[in-house]
């Protein structure tokens, strides 16, 4: 716990800057990892897609 005189504008420590840092970095780890996720099942949905039809049109 750190004592601050009121009024006074605390300055960021080093600490504060990479835990601020690090907070970013893992929102920006979480983002790709849900668009790369959403990438594949998007083309897994396309290939199944793709399978199905093909093999409705083989059939006829």
């Amino acid at each position: 716990m750190q004592l601050i005189q009121i009024g006074e504008v605390r300055q960021k420590t080093v600490l504060d800057l990479v835990q601020e840092m690090a907070a970013r970095q893992l929102a920006e780890i979480e983002q790709l990892k849900t668009n790369a996720l959403n990438r594949a099942a998007n083309r897994r949905s396309i290939r199944v897609r793709t399978r199905c039809s093909s093999a409705t049109s083989s059939s006829r």
